[in-house]
């Protein structure tokens, strides 16, 4: 894992979505992938973790905090106002308050999953990893059809900290299924264009043990359609380039969709250094080739 690769925002969650629908999920961490080029293709991004980002001025928020702890005073059953609250705070980055509201929310309504999704977060973030798998499973269990985040959060979960979960009952006898695997299926099930689960999906075809004889082709396919949901994440396009190079071998075959790829991440990112290095690597190597090229047509 590389320590100083940049952390991708956790997607802020909407204060007046009291389902939360709009709950945390996360971006990548970094995990190796082995490479015959032995360069900078041994970097594959994963996870990251929490980096609240609010899309909202400051003022507003000011405003929301104001009303959201009126609501609590004036309503201390008002399960909807815990977890609002909750949600402001922690983009203010209090997570012990953030976690007592989504905890209060709970004693209010035990059946409030996106609290259950939300405090489960927090606990992650916490170290407090026993809790939060608890806390996953209890949203996803309340909400199996639409809560789509905690089935992607409860699969990134299984992912990073339990290697992908318990191997399920499936028709392939090699293989069989991991829950994390699952997890983030029921997610695109629900929202097909959801480009985190996509990705996240994407990284765990891509490198898992053992590989599956279509795991490359398909991990491909994963990592088109995030980007094809969300054009600004880099991260499959960085991915997707090191497993086209991989699979071509970068000094020896045209690869220029790789080169596309790296540009549009730099183009999207300007300090996505990681892309930059690559890229000027890949049109190093492709340089030396038509040279080679050249001399033998002489």
């Amino acid at each position: 894992k590389d320590p100083k690769d940049p952390k991708d925002p956790k997607d802020p969650k909407d204060p007046k979505d009291p389902k939360g629908a709009k709950g945390p999920k996360r971006g990548p961490l970094m995990f190796p992938l082995i490479s015959a080029l032995g360069l900078a293709l041994s970097i594959i991004a994963l996870f990251g973790a929490l980096a609240v980002q609010s899309t909202h001025g400051a003022q507003k928020w000011t405003h929301s905090r104001t009303l959201w702890t009126s609501a609590v005073a004036h309503g201390p059953e008002d399960v909807v106002a815990y977890y609002n609250l909750g949600c402001v705070v922690e983009r203010e980055g209090d997570r012990e308050l953030a976690a007592g509201l989504f905890e209060a929310a709970m004693r209010v309504d035990p059946e409030y999953g996106a609290a259950a999704n939300n405090l489960g977060y927090l606990r992650e973030s916490m170290g407090q990893l026993e809790e939060a798998e608890a806390l996953y499973r209890t949203a996803v269990r309340l909400n199996p059809d639409r809560h789509y985040t905690a089935l992607n959060n409860l699969g990134k979960f299984l992912h990073i900290h339990r290697d992908g979960g318990e191997v399920l009952e499936s028709s392939d006898s090699a293989f069989g299924e991991t829950e994390a695997e699952r997890f983030y299926k029921a997610a695109i099930e629900i929202v097909p264009y959801y480009s985190k689960a996509l990705y996240n999906l994407a990284t765990w075809v891509h490198t898992r043990q053992p590989q599956r004889p279509t795991d490359r082709d398909d991990a491909a396919g994963l990592y088109r359609r995030a980007i094809a949901s969300d054009l600004s994440n880099v991260e499959a396009m960085y991915n997707l380039a090191t497993l086209l190079m991989n699979q071509a071998s970068a000094y020896n075959a045209d690869n220029s969709e790789a080169t596309q790829l790296l540009e549009a991440a730099i183009k999207t990112r300007p300090s996505y250094t990681r892309a930059g290095e690559l890229l000027k690597n890949l049109k190093s190597w492709q340089a030396k080739r038509a040279k080679k090229e050249a001399a033998a047509t002489k």
